[in-house]
């Protein structure tokens, strides 16, 4: 036996040892000495079995054959040579290296070129010293097939869109987007596959600068070996966000009128606008109000939307986006077709008892174009009322003219459209009337009397015109002259609202009245002491079947009162023979009105021994008293030249027979 020593030195044993499994030779007891001593002969101490891959990296090259002995080594006296194997024409070796290669042949694994067609090719080397000493090694070639292809994708990447620049919906990704080399020195075909919102393929790695679609795009790379028989995939993702929000403009709101017999309408304009970077983000609508629905996509053109107010809301969310942009407007379809109304025609009724009556066939007929609308029913007239709907069956309408007036209005309110008839319903039941009784009554003043009114005393109703209705009216009327005595036929009509009437009469005897009087004035005054004649101031009543007698005074016109502010008492008396009647007043002598003093302005010149005088005369200028003016007098009526031009005023007394006054004149 042999090993390899220090500085690749072989060294052998003499000794022959042989190696059983224990369990045939037992334990070995002790240690078993083996002397070794380095060789004279070469060795060849590299491995005899090789394995050779297809593809390897050093094509062509096997084994590098190592050998040694006590003397030589190799390119120092060691030669190497084939000398053998079932397929030595496939290698040759180098001489003096010892290496090992293929000669002018490359192996298949999938066609097998060795001797017995395994893939293991025998070649037997030979290395001799300069010694004449040798050795050869069997070298068994393994050739195997190329390992199976990997494949190393790189890790998930995500981008924006507006990495490279905005306003696209894509971008390009930085960093590697190639599957990793394989390990070994095989010859691969590599493809890839874009799918998802990436799509395309081609040969190798994916080009520099390809763009990625918004989205999410799976890179699939595929290696598969020259025989195509094996493969590798791999795959990864690129996520590229949209981070550039849609601008989402929603039209003005929208307003149409319905179309002509329907409820209904189909505007146009109610498509959103939609600016976005990437093509295509999803739209849907959702309808609410009067209109209710839902959809993708922008509303149709033929919509149709109903009366009232619907509110459209649009929403917008790019591919792969949960946010979600949203604006909304509203689209108004009025009713611009008023209802139809139609009344039944004009009605009559003849009361024969009480004081109103029902009537049939007082509906109207009505119809709209849109459901929903209102009828209502007014009365006015003789009966008043509402309601809505037809008027009830059991309606009571009252004497006389009732106007009906039906309203069909639209249910929102914008339009409406009336009709009217009129139910006359006639009374000709008359008022009852009772007059109060036949009265007598005393002559007035002058022979004369007012006729009273006997309205309120007489009993009057009607079966349906309420007493304060009723036109009452009374011949001759209150208030009428009576002149004289006798008898007035008296005649109360009554009538009601339909025009109905019925009077009574009564009968009203004048009489004439036993009175006579006679009344004085009020106390006299006199400012000269004479009684006057006071007879035509006294008033005499008497009755109307004869003339008045004559007024006697006692004391007589002309006489006098003894003092002055003394007093008599003058009696007025009169008699018609059967009643004599008299009055009594006072009659004092007393002045007790002072005089009016009027007096005018006076000029008068100086005389030669410097004075100058004036008298009444010159400023009298129309005084006047109730009892007469007497005299008069002035405080002053000297001047000299220290006056001249003018005087203070100067004062002027009145007199009369039992009083004085003063007045106040200027001077110049």
């Amino acid at each position: 036996m042999a090993y390899i020593g220090d500085v690749a030195k072989v060294y052998e044993s003499q000794d022959t040892v042989v190696f059983l499994h224990h369990n045939l030779a037992g334990t070995l007891q002790q240690p078993l000495v083996l002397y070794f001593s380095l060789s004279p002969r070469p060795l060849i101490y590299s491995v005899a079995d090789i394995r050779y891959e297809e593809s390897t990296c050093t094509p062509g090259f096997l084994v590098n054959v190592e050998a040694s002995d006590n003397e030589d080594s190799e390119g120092n006296g060691l030669k190497y040579r084939i000398v053998g194997g079932a397929d030595s024409s496939r290698f040759q070796v180098d001489s003096l290296s010892g290496e090992l290669r293929w000669k002018n042949f490359m192996p298949d694994f999938e066609n097998p070129a060795d001797a017995d067609g395994d893939n293991v090719y025998l070649v037997d080397v030979q290395v001799r010293d300069l010694a004449g000493f040798s050795s050869v090694q069997n070298i068994a070639v393994t050739v195997a097939d190329d390992p199976p292809p990997t494949a190393t994708c790189p890790a998930a990447m995500t981008a924006n869109t507006d990495d490279d620049s905005p306003g696209d919906c894509n971008t390009t990704v930085p960093g590697p987007l190639s599957v990793g080399s394989p390990a070994n020195c095989a010859t691969y075909q590599i493809a890839y596959q874009l799918e998802g919102a990436t799509t395309g393929q081609g040969m190798g790695q994916l080009p520099p600068g390809q763009p990625f679609n918004s989205g999410k795009t799976t890179v699939f790379y595929t290696v598969t070996d020259d025989s195509g028989a094996q493969s590798k995939t791999c795959s990864f993702t690129v996520t590229v966000r949209d981070n550039e929000p849609p601008t989402v403009t929603c039209p003005n709101p929208v307003a149409v009128g319905t179309d002509f017999g329907g409820c209904t309408a189909v505007p146009s304009g109610t498509a959103v606008t939609v600016l976005d970077n990437c093509a295509n983000p999803l739209i849907s609508y959702v309808l609410t109000g009067a209109t209710s629905g839902t959809g993708t996509g922008q509303v149709p053109s033929n919509q149709v939307f109903a009366a009232g107010v619907t509110t459209v809301a649009y929403t917008v969310q790019e591919t792969g986006d949960t946010t979600r942009y949203t604006c909304s407007f509203t689209v108004t379809v009025t009713d611009t077709q008023n209802p139809t109304v139609n009344c039944p025609g004009n009605k009559n009724a003849t009361l024969s008892s009480g004081c109103n009556t029902t009537q049939t066939g007082t509906a109207a007929t009505a119809s709209d174009n849109c459901s929903g609308f209102l009828l209502s029913y007014a009365l006015s007239g003789a009966s008043t009322g509402s309601g809505s709907g037809q008027v009830p069956g059991g309606q009571k309408f009252e004497a006389g003219v009732t106007t009906v007036l039906y309203t069909a209005t639209d249910g929102d309110g914008t339009g409406e459209t009336t009709c009217s008839f009129t139910i006359t319903v006639i009374e000709t039941l008359k008022p009852t009337v009772t007059c109060p009784s036949s009265t007598t009554v005393t002559v007035g003043a002058n022979c004369e009397t007012e006729l009273a009114d006997y309205r309120p005393a007489a009993s009057i109703s009607d079966n349906c015109t309420p007493d304060t209705a009723l036109l009452i009216v009374q011949e001759p009327a209150a208030g009428t002259i009576l002149n004289g005595l006798g008898t007035t036929l008296v005649k109360i009509t009554a009538t009601d609202l339909s025009g109905n009437s019925r009077h009574c009469t009564l009968n009203v005897t004048v009489k004439d009245t036993p009175l006579f009087e006679i009344a004085c004035p009020g106390n006299q005054q006199v400012c000269d002491g004479v009684i006057g004649d006071y007879r035509a101031l006294g008033l005499l009543t008497a009755g109307c079947s004869g003339a008045l007698p004559p007024i006697t005074q006692d004391p007589m016109p002309g006489g006098t009162i003894p003092a002055y502010n003394g007093a008599v008492t003058v009696t007025l008396s009169a008699g018609n023979g059967v009643k004599t009647a008299s009055c009594t007043f006072s009659v004092v002598w007393r002045d007790t009105i002072a005089p009016q003093a009027q007096c005018k302005p006076a000029t008068t010149v100086v005389q030669a021994n410097g004075e100058a005088t004036i008298a009444v005369s010159d400023v009298e200028n129309g005084s006047t008293d109730n009892c007469g003016v007497q005299g008069g007098m002035l405080d002053k009526t000297l001047f000299t030249c220290t006056n001249l031009g003018g005087l203070p005023p100067l004062r002027r007394r009145l007199t009369t027979a039992r009083r004085t006054t003063a007045a106040w004149l200027r001077w110049h």
